[in-house]
């Protein structure tokens, strides 16, 4: 997956020229008091493939749409993309980290660091120097952007906003207090802080952002077969996997390359994935049997099977 590019930090606070920086720069986002101005939504190929960063646009485009919250648009080199939601009112750093988390929780690709981390969080803005070459180039219609960036949004429309994220922010809030939860009682040993990790697993990181361990999986392909005898050994259904497909598990719909190539392979290779967990299943039982000593037999998939049945929760929306 490469490295994150660190942008250095400047010994003195750096001021915005007119000229453009002849190295690939950023924009601190936070203020001296750590307030926002602007909303910044990285959606950034190093969390999710291509197609996963694509169709996280499409769907914080059409939330924002609705919400008559107004933004503007970029792409990077790298097929990378950001959202800027310029603001009337500055927002707290906690509120607006709040928001920003919510937004992650329906875009897989989302990474939320630039607003957790209030002395340093950056964003590469429209015209900026790309590190792999070319520049960060604007989407929305320049005059659209002008305005935008003029007029701003209210507080009204960021408070629509929030009314939109109602589940993802209550949502949010569970994890955090799950996470500080366990980062209590978890005994800390010589030298050694807990800490809070998260519960989701490999094989549903990988459906969900479509990246994968190479080491672990050669292809694709592979990689697809052991996301998909999960989900036969956690109990999903065909359709729920389907469902999911545009809904918490893009990245595995990613993992196909076409919609064409999905449609076509998806159902037989389902039907492997049940067939495999199956044949796990009958291996585990006759090795129960007294006086017989068996090994699990067509054991392909590097990762075995982990966790119980998990069906997807639809969103809620909080109109009525």
């Amino acid at each position: 997956m490469g490295t994150r590019f660190q942008y250095p930090r400047p010994a003195t606070p750096p001021t915005i020229t007119t000229s453009l920086p002849e190295h690939p720069a950023a924009v601190m986002i936070h203020g001296t008091d750590g307030s926002v101005a602007t909303l910044c939504i990285d959606l950034d190929t190093s969390k999710a493939l291509k197609s996963v960063v694509d169709s996280d646009a499409a769907r914080l485009r059409k939330l924002l749409n609705e919400a008559n919250v107004s933004y503007v648009e970029d792409f990077s080199p790298s097929g990378g993309r950001h959202i800027y939601i310029p603001l009337q009112q500055r927002l707290t750093a906690a509120k607006a980290r709040e928001l920003v988390e919510a937004l992650g929780l329906l875009a897989a690709s989302l990474d939320p660091s630039p607003h957790q981390n209030i002395t340093d969080g950056c964003i590469r803005v429209p015209g900026s120097r790309h590190k792999a070459g070319g520049h960060q180039t604007l989407i929305t219609p320049l005059s659209q952007a002008y305005a935008t960036l003029r007029v701003r949004n209210s507080a009204r429309a960021i408070a629509a906003l929030r009314a939109a994220l109602a589940p993802e922010l209550a949502r949010n809030k569970a994890i955090q207090k799950r996470q500080a939860k366990a980062a209590t009682t978890v005994r800390t040993t010589a030298g050694q802080l807990p800490v809070a990790g998260r519960s989701e697993t490999p094989l549903r990181r990988i459906a969900r952002t479509g990246l994968y361990d190479t080491a672990t999986y050669a292809s694709a392909s592979e990689a697809r077969m052991g996301v998909l005898n999960h989900f036969a050994a956690c109990g999903w259904t065909l359709e729920e996997v389907r469902n999911e497909l545009t809904g918490q598990f893009p990245g595995l719909a990613a993992l196909y390359g076409t919609q064409a190539k999905q449609a076509r392979l998806l159902s037989s290779e389902w039907a492997n994935a049940q067939a495999f967990t199956n044949a796990g299943s009958t291996q585990k039982r006759k090795s129960r049997e007294p006086g017989k000593i068996n090994a699990l037999i067509n054991n392909t998939s590097p990762t075995e099977p982990t966790g119980g049945h998990s069906t997807a929760v639809p969103r809620q929306s909080t109109n009525s």
